[in-house]
């Protein structure tokens, strides 16, 4: 069978650097390895006996990655955890590692065989499969990547922000940290929309408009990606019924200042 190794990166795009071929590299620090040999269906008996299942960890790509594989009689397919795997020199080795997985949503598609075993495998981890189709994976490899990767983005951001006014990097680091874990939590208990708090959220047009004059002063791209920013907020809280059209109007206009 293929077997999959991750490095680095594998639940949302930092392992997913993906050339579709068999035996290629599938991405950074992910990499296939043809054995020889049939590999086992599941215990409970799903999965046909001898049968040979190759499985690739890319999010970006479906079964279709392994395509070259099917003339020689592999059933083929893909499993990707939707998790955010730390480099491996970053912190010691755990036992029972793979417990990480357990709660956590892994995409999977390909043959019958391939899916059945993925499925499997899923369940042993205590894991949820989603099954999804190559012709979804963009759109699903994009949801993960603002679900993790930018959030990384903007949290580098809101360090800088906080070494200009003074705090050495490591300290804005720890002193944001907090914040950003109590966010999920809200996420996590409240959901969308009621997570959302802010200047935004409680239409104060005032203070949006300082943070846009401090960066059209001193940092006109992270005022862009602020403006894109305060205007998908917005929009979030008009639904939610949290902010009238004068409140929106008033929010565009501090924006629109930022622009001159």
């Amino acid at each position: 069978m293929v077997h999959a190794s991750a490095a680095r990166g594998a639940g949302t795009g930092g392992g997913d650097r993906a050339e579709p071929r068999a035996g290629a590299g599938i991405g950074r620090g992910v990499r296939a390895e043809p054995r020889v040999g049939t590999s086992r269906g599941p215990r409970d008996g799903t999965g046909p006996a001898g049968a040979r299942i190759a499985l690739h960890t890319s999010g970006a790509f479906g079964a279709e990655l392994l395509d070259s594989l099917r003339p020689a009689g592999w059933a083929v397919g893909s499993f990707h955890p939707l998790i955010a795997f730390p480099p491996l020199h970053a912190f010691p080795p755990r036992r029972g590692g793979l417990s990480d997985l357990e709660g956590a949503s892994i995409a999977i598609d390909g043959d019958a065989a391939a899916r059945s075993l993925a499925r499997e495998m899923a369940r042993t981890l205590g894991a949820c499969a989603l099954e999804l189709p190559s012709s979804e994976r963009v759109g699903y490899h994009l949801a993960a990547c603002f679900a993790s990767n930018y959030v990384v983005t903007l949290a580098s951001e809101a360090v800088e922000l906080l070494a200009g006014a003074g705090l050495p990097r490591k300290m804005a680091l720890a002193a944001l940290l907090p914040l950003m874990r109590s966010t999920l939590g809200n996420l996590e208990h409240t959901g969308l929309p009621d997570a959302l708090t802010g200047p935004v959220a409680r239409g104060d047009d005032v203070t949006i408009a300082r943070h846009a004059a401090l960066l059209r002063a001193g940092n006109r791209p992270l005022c862009e990606l602020h403006r894109f920013l305060v205007i998908r907020t917005a929009r979030i809280a008009r639904s939610a019924g949290w902010l009238d059209a004068a409140a929106v109007r008033r929010i565009d206009r501090a924006l629109a200042q930022s622009r001159r």
